[in-house]
């Protein structure tokens, strides 16, 4: 058998040996059509039936129903962060972040490209090395957000809508 290393950083995992033989050989032909589904038509019937039976298996692992859409989509953190704001900060509303490094400095970047993303709380004044030190700011600051958030749902303009802070 093959030495195989384990990568227990972010990113792929360790993979059994037979898939990754079974991997190696589609790469070269896969399902008999002669050609790599690297190479292939995502619009050819071997590629449908594929795509169809990945999403089938994830239902039944998942225990999904049809009510959920099973998407197979490129990106990494930063799409990931960018979608979070596109689905869930409406027009005319805002996000607040709590800061506690890089991660979440990305996801503020990130959603105020999509609209009025604002800072809660930043631990950038410790280097990020605690959230402790700092938790009373941060009950005052969720605290005071959350008064600041029941305020604004009941206030609006003549225009119907609420005004943006």
């Amino acid at each position: 058998m093959t030495w195989r290393v384990h990568n227990f950083n972010p990113g792929p995992a360790a993979l059994p040996l037979p898939v990754l033989e079974q991997v190696q050989g589609d790469l070269l032909d896969f399902a008999g059509t002669g050609m790599s589904i690297l190479e292939m038509s995502h619009r050819s019937a071997t590629y449908e039936q594929l795509h169809n039976q990945a999403i089938a298996d994830l239902q039944t692992l998942l225990g999904g129903t049809e009510d959920h859409a099973i998407l197979f989509m490129g990106g990494g953190a930063q799409m990931q962060f960018a979608l979070v704001a596109l689905n869930l900060l409406a027009s005319g509303s805002y996000a607040e972040y709590l800061i506690t490094g890089v991660w979440s400095e990305t996801a503020l970047s990130e959603a105020r490209k999509i609209g009025d993303a604002r800072v809660l709380w930043s631990s950038v004044s410790v280097m990020y090395a605690s959230t402790r030190s700092s938790s009373t700011a941060l009950n005052r600051a969720a605290t005071s957000s959350s008064a600041m958030l029941s305020s604004s749902s009941r206030s609006t303009s003549s225009s119907g809508k609420s005004p943006k802070r």
